[in-house]
């Protein structure tokens, strides 16, 4: 057979094993779907209402979260307020939740009334502060019991912040709040690598100011058992080690947590028998003398020994090295 015969008959056969792998292939994909749409028939009537209720809850909820962020608080609120009507509907005969209210209609309630009564009154201090406080929260996450998060907007919530002090700078309590919605508006931000040096001086002046409010606020709130923990962070952030260092210090007194921050700060100075020595304090303090309202988290004793352990082998003390990254899980 000619070559060209041959070469026009395998072309033939190519494209009957192509049409016919493409026609199996929607045979099983027709019926995988007949079959999916088969069992969800055949589901108990109360699993396809829970099944139908639960996808509508999460599309209000992602049409709501979208307006929400292109500023539509009133459309927001009206998918928000359709999720909580459905959601009393099915929970008819459970009292407790029935008693419980809505977060994120609540919130955003509140921030649409807010928002006409600032068109009235445009130099009232209060209603602005009382606004920025509402979004001044960090976002968890889109679904489950996280509602209480939805009205989260750290960068709205420190321009009204801004705002009150411009109209009363000596409004004392205003300074740390802003200071921490300035932290958690530089928290989960994506960038291009081409837009690496525009965001590392944004980060820069976001940090001093961040730095700047905390010292305001500490200026106001001097027995504020927070502030000094906050301010110490920002500067340790900041690659301040020595300032962080010394308030650190001050911590220690009255929170052990203070010896972890001098800890840090020693190693970052390069001072490692004072790493050692911070973390040996640490331990050796009660645990009753932490700080309640900032608690330490379980991870933190798995820190500890592996910066000890570095300290210690900075220090050429390799048997203790061993021991901390032992207990340390390594």
């Amino acid at each position: 057979m000619p070559p060209l015969l041959i070469r026009g008959v395998m072309m033939k056969k190519n494209i009957l094993c192509f049409f016919a792998g493409a026609v199996i292939t929607f045979v099983i994909l027709v019926s995988f779907t007949a079959f999916n749409n088969y069992k969800k028939e055949n589901l108990p009537d109360m699993q396809q209402i829970a099944n139908a209720y639960s996808e509508l809850d999460r599309a209000l909820f992602v049409r709501a979260d979208k307006r929400f962020n292109y500023g539509d608080f009133k459309g927001s609120l009206e998918d928000m307020k359709t999720r909580e009507t459905i959601r009393k509907v099915i929970h008819s005969k459970n009292k407790l939740y029935l008693k419980q209210k809505d977060e994120a209609v609540d919130c955003l309630t509140k921030l649409v009334e807010l928002n006409e009564k600032i068109k009235k009154n445009p130099n009232d201090y209060k209603l602005y502060y009382e606004r920025a406080n509402l979004r001044n929260k960090p976002k968890i996450s889109l679904f489950d019991d996280d509602e209480q998060s939805f009205c989260s907007d750290p960068k709205s919530a420190i321009s009204d912040f801004s705002k009150v002090i411009e109209i009363k700078p000596d409004f004392k309590d205003v300074y740390e709040k802003r200071a921490d919605a300035t932290g958690m508006s530089m928290n989960g931000i994506s960038y291009k690598s081409s837009e690496k040096e525009k965001y590392d001086k944004l980060f820069k002046e976001n940090f001093q100011q961040m730095i700047s409010d905390y010292e305001k606020a500490a200026e106001y709130n001097v027995a504020s058992k927070e502030l000094p923990l906050k301010l110490a962070g920002g500067y340790f952030s900041d690659e301040q080690y020595e300032k962080a260092l010394e308030l650190y210090k001050e911590v220690s007194k009255s929170d052990r947590k203070g010896y972890l921050g001098m800890a840090i700060s020693y190693y970052k100075l390069g001072q490692y028998p004072n790493v050692v020595e911070s973390l040996n304090q640490y331990e050796a303090v009660p645990k009753v003398l932490q700080n309640p309202v900032l608690p330490e988290p379980e991870s933190c004793c798995k820190a500890i020994y592996l910066l000890r352990a570095k300290a210690n082998f900075k220090l050429h003390r390799y048997r203790d090295c061993l021991k901390d990254l032992k207990k340390a899980g390594f």
